[in-house]
């Protein structure tokens, strides 16, 4: 709907506050706020345009009765969501707040011809609330199916302190695939290609988001291990760590992944997102929840170039600056392998001082 403070022209409003008998200087006050107004179009998270309007007014603040959700105090709030041709709309838990969600969807209803489906639409609530208020706002939303646990697009809407229970369906994915392909006579090339091909590709999608647990990673390792050396499900001498077949093929492995570190180079692409595009909104709610004033400073001293170029981003893992899960992977594999070898090194170097301390004592 078209307001009045859309359609006030500048000049209008100046020659009527002159009629009025404010003073010049309190004039220009007010006509430097609402001239220097510009709008861009937020367009797939990038600010797109630059807009200099010729009339209206800067609304002060909304009088939507939806307020949405903050994960913070500074973060934006977050009214709804829209993923292909499922909706997500959130609000507090009160009636009043439920009453405007039916209030939206009616108006819906109405201006496109559509219905809402409320057979295949569900609630999710905080733990916070009460018993009592979740069957009140179900009921008023006429009692809608409540969720407590399940899954969203294959991943798991809540996440616990048990994440090992609750990323176990990878774990029994793997397993039923793995199971499945014993009872074929496979030769080793055929067992590499379905190894890197589907296992190794399952749990890919829940990695980019996700830290898995270690114990899970290591699980599937043993069920790939397992898989590859023995025959029938029959377990059959490993003659080869699977640490050293996760390595890449110039260095002496297989190429197949360590899953911890391809979970790492994963999640540090979803970092490299953030910081490439701070306009989406995933950047901004992680920016407010995360971000403080201690590095706000830290940032603010930080030293200005002497050569005037702006600043930006560059990832050391690769020659052209751009990170990719590729480099990552294998910066994370090679830099596990260097500490492993000092390790050892040490570990040799203290044994050998121990045999000279034991071997003098010996002598004395």
């Amino acid at each position: 709907m078209s307001k009045a403070y859309d359609r006030v022209e500048w000049g209008y409003l100046k020659e009527m506050m002159i009629k009025l008998g404010f003073c010049e200087k309190w004039i220009s006050w007010i006509m430097e706020c609402i001239t220097t107004a510009t709008f861009s179009f937020n367009i797939n998270g990038e600010a797109r345009g630059y807009v200099i309007p010729s009339r209206g007014i800067r609304q002060a603040e909304s009088n939507q009765k939806l307020t949405g959700m903050k994960i913070s105090r500074s973060g934006p709030a977050i009214s709804h969501l829209f993923f292909a041709d499922d909706s997500l709309i959130f609000c507090k838990a009160d009636t009043s707040q439920a009453e405007e969600v039916l209030r939206i969807l009616e108006k819906y209803e109405k201006g496109s011809g559509q219905m809402i489906n409320m057979d295949k639409s569900s609630v999710f609530f905080s733990k916070n609330v009460t018993q009592e208020d979740q069957e009140e706002i179900c009921s008023r939303l006429g009692n809608i199916r409540m969720v407590h646990q399940g899954k969203y697009l294959g991943l798991p809407m809540v996440i616990t302190r048990t994440k090992e229970q609750i990323f176990g369906y990878i774990r029994d994915k793997c397993q039923k695939t793995v199971s499945n392909w014993c009872n074929k006579k496979l030769s080793q090339a055929g067992k590499e290609v379905l190894l890197k091909a589907i296992t190794m590709a399952m749990p890919t999608y829940a990695m980019s988001c996700f830290k898995l647990p270690v114990k899970l990673c290591k699980d599937i390792h043993a069920l790939m291990a397992k898989f590859w050396w023995g025959d029938n499900e029959k377990r059959k001498v490993h003659w080869c760590s699977w640490k050293k077949m996760a390595a890449g093929k110039n260095r002496g492995g297989l190429g197949f992944k360590d899953l911890q570190a391809f979970n790492k180079a994963l999640l540090g692409k979803q970092i490299w997102r953030l910081l490439t595009s701070p306009n989406l909104l995933m950047s901004k709610v992680l920016k407010a929840k995360i971000f403080n004033t201690r590095e706000a400073g830290q940032i603010l001293n930080t030293p200005v170039s002497l050569t005037g170029r702006p600043d930006c981003y560059s990832s050391s893992y690769s020659t052209n600056g751009q990170y990719t899960v590729r480099s990552a992977y294998e910066a994370i594999t090679r830099e596990g392998k260097q500490q492993e070898s000092n390790g050892r090194l040490k570990g040799r170097q203290a044994g050998k001082e121990g045999v000279r301390k034991s071997g003098n004592s010996y002598g004395s």
